[in-house]
């Protein structure tokens, strides 16, 4: 999920009954713009701050859930993430 589908209300409706397990990030950049200027990984945090939003949690937990389900996606691969740098399992 990048920022692009928080704008409409429809997506906004989606997104907001994902099962929590199931939701990741993205940013589509460099082909996407927000504000006139491609999409950049930091990006990232603003939409996990929406969503979080969305759901009615904090960004912390939202950014907890996002980091715990692509842990899963990717096993035991390090994952450097713009919310807290390296992790590891």
């Amino acid at each position: 999920m990048n920022a692009e589908m928080l704008r409409s209300p429809k997506h906004r409706k989606l997104v907001g009954e994902l099962p929590a397990d199931r939701l990741l990030t993205e940013t589509d950049g460099p082909f996407v713009e927000r504000h006139g200027q491609p999409a950049r990984p930091r990006d990232v945090a603003k939409t996990v701050a929406e969503l979080a939003n969305l759901r009615s949690e904090s960004a912390d937990q939202t950014a907890q859930k996002v980091l715990s389900n692509l842990r899963s996606l990717l096993g035991d691969q390090p994952v450097d993430h713009p919310f807290s740098g390296p992790v590891r399992r």
